[in-house]
């Protein structure tokens, strides 16, 4: 005869019929994920995510540089109300400010909040406008001024301006 129990107690002797029972614990041991399989998954998701940052940056920068010069042509168009109002172009880009001319509030750099360079010359007949870009974007600066005017001198390649 064969002894069997299962309670507290191992197995005393091997069950070689269909009708013995399992080991209730057999199936508990099998359940989840080892320390090394953890492990591994998450090191892949490190080095995932790692090259997802990196390749991030160059299109943060781009996007920076695009808001500079959307940020400069919107100025522009406010130099130009002023100009059509005043018969000039103002002294500091604040007037654009306290004029009735629809203009609000400026823009600022993205990245450092503060006011792009200005500055009018002339008679208040000429203006510059300028933005440091954070990379070379040949697309970008093809429509910039490169000459000096008013004292603001543009002609890096990582330079964007506009003049009247």
């Amino acid at each position: 005869m064969q002894t069997k129990t299962f309670k507290n107690h191992s197995l005393k002797s091997a069950c070689r019929s269909a009708e013995c029972p399992k080991d209730p614990r057999a199936d508990q041991r099998n359940k989840g994920f080892t320390l090394i399989e953890i492990l591994i998954v998450v090191g892949i998701i490190g080095i995932l995510s790692s090259v997802i940052l990196v390749g991030l940056g160059s299109s943060r920068e781009r996007a920076r540089d695009s808001r500079r010069v959307t940020d400069l042509r919107q100025i522009q168009q406010g130099l130009e109300l002023f100009y059509t109002k005043n018969g000039e172009y103002p002294d500091g880009l604040d007037d654009l400010t306290s004029e009735n001319i629809g203009v609000r509030q400026l823009p600022t750099d993205p990245s450092t909040d503060e006011d792009y360079e200005y500055a009018s010359c002339n008679g208040g007949q000429d203006y510059m406008l300028k933005a440091e870009l954070d990379s070379e974007s040949p697309n970008l600066t093809r429509d910039s001024v490169s000459d000096p005017l008013c004292g603001i001198s543009c002609s890096g390649s990582s330079e964007f301006c506009v003049a009247s």
